[in-house]
């Protein structure tokens, strides 16, 4: 009988990727919408903001998002020029944030990915599950954290760190570190005990 038991253990950043990346649900057609539509600022299109989001939504947008979003579409041209002026500060971030409310009203998650979209070289994509694994990470706490640009912050250097220390540079490269944090956080949502076990 070939049987086996599944075995936590603590690990290398390098080998963390590499094991939980495993976990994150791909569609390799579908990541490549998503490294395709990925434009510098200058060079963003409307139909790559379409594209990106469509991905990022994983399915046909409501009819409220996608009038968000043609309203974000249709003032394309005046957002390029507005964030062309900013640079990668956290102030600036911020501020390119709070003008993402103009276009999501209460859609925190879309909100920064607005912001990836147009700061990706700084600002990584955020979901729930890349969050809960931040939080269990760092605090212990197998629950999410506060949505709010403080959190984002945190996680953004937390993300750009573990860029650093593994040299991931390309957008690809940085894809398998949030592949990884959706699979382990995915992992620690579904399977709660076996991470409590582990800590008794």
């Amino acid at each position: 009988m070939n049987l086996q038991i599944l075995k936590l253990e603590d690990a290398t950043v390098d080998d963390f990727i590499k094991a939980w990346r495993k976990f994150y649900i791909s569609d390799e057609n579908k990541d490549t919408i998503y490294f395709t539509n990925l434009n510098p600022i200058n060079k963003l299109t409307e139909d790559n903001i379409q594209n990106l989001f469509l991905w990022k939504n994983g399915m046909r947008l409501s009819d409220k998002k996608q009038e968000s979003l043609n309203n974000l579409k249709n003032k394309l041209s005046e957002i390029q020029k507005k964030i062309s002026t900013y640079g990668n500060s956290k102030n600036e971030l911020e501020e390119i944030y709070n003008y993402s409310f103009e276009f999501f009203e209460n859609g925190y998650i879309w909100n920064l990915f607005f912001l990836h979209i147009l700061k990706y070289e700084k600002c990584p994509i955020a979901d729930m599950y890349a969050y809960r694994a931040y939080n269990y990470i760092h605090n212990g706490e197998n629950e999410l954290p506060v949505y709010n640009w403080e959190t984002y912050q945190k996680y953004m250097d937390f993300f750009n760190e573990i860029a650093t220390i593994t040299n991931r540079i390309t957008e690809k490269e940085k894809k398998e570190i949030d592949d990884a944090l959706w699979g382990f956080g995915k992992f620690l949502e579904n399977y709660p005990r076996i991470i409590a076990d582990k800590n008794d």
